[in-house]
């Protein structure tokens, strides 16, 4: 699995708790039923790195006489860093899904957003390519989407 999806899944598991880095492939294990594994010689290069570019910290706890765990927690960059990388593997996964199902000639578009006014509306639509209806609140504008093709 590539590096940067493993990433992300750590910065999410981090997300809800600091952990050390047993813990981390061993909850990668549980959650996905034995079917995700990460080997921890994969995985800490990968959380060296995110220590350094200042996405998590980390701090040692003793469990016992002799032994010590390092536990590393998420930062608010760490934070900020999911929610882009989670941004970027949906589309991904979106333009990956479209092309597999595609044919020749289609393409696919996407969605620019516009700023229209709704003061004369207290309960706005915001009306998606789909033309399905949903309701905006306590915005005084609304992102409207208008589809643009890439080809």
């Amino acid at each position: 699995m590539k590096k940067a999806v493993i990433e992300m899944l750590i910065l999410k598991l981090l997300s809800e708790s600091d952990m050390y880095g047993y813990q981390i492939t061993q909850e990668f294990k549980k959650r996905s039923n034995q079917q995700f594994t990460v080997l921890e010689g994969s995985m800490y290069p990968i959380l060296y790195r995110l220590a350094d570019m200042g996405c998590i910290s980390f701090y040692e706890q003793k469990t016992g006489i002799r032994k010590t765990r390092v536990y590393y927690h998420i930062e608010k960059l760490g934070s900020e860093r999911l929610e882009e990388m989670k941004e970027e593997f949906y589309h991904a996964v979106e333009v990956a899904g479209f092309l597999l199902e595609s044919k020749e000639g289609e393409c696919i578009g996407y969605n620019v957003p516009i700023d229209v006014d709704i003061n004369f509306d207290p309960y706005p639509i915001l009306w998606t390519l789909e033309n399905a209806p949903i309701p905006i609140r306590g915005h005084q504008t609304v992102p409207l989407l208008k589809q643009i093709p890439y080809c």
